[in-house]
């Protein structure tokens, strides 16, 4: 089976997300809900945006993640090094 039918939804709890509404998130998860299972994790502190972190630590085979950030990682793996990270076989 091609992936997993659920949601894990990262959402960015850094000090540099307060510029961002996040309103909406609610609303994405309730309607993300009537379709699929989704779990919710809140990665990176207010002082540490480790975004690169925080999705190395939820990813897992055939697994499906909505990262919600801005970008701004401050400290941690980079993203680009996450990507080279989970595409090598």
């Amino acid at each position: 089976m091609p992936g997993d039918l659920t949601l894990t939804l990262l959402i960015d709890n850094s000090t540099s997300m307060q510029l961002f509404d996040t309103s909406f998130v609610p609303g994405l998860k309730a309607e993300l809900e009537k379709k699929i299972p989704v779990k919710v994790s809140y990665i990176s502190t207010p002082m540490e945006s480790d975004i690169g972190d925080g999705v190395l630590n939820n990813l897992e085979k055939d697994k499906n993640i909505l990262l919600v950030s801005d970008g701004q990682a401050t400290s941690g793996t980079r993203m680009i090094d996450v990507m080279l990270l989970r595409s090598e076989p």
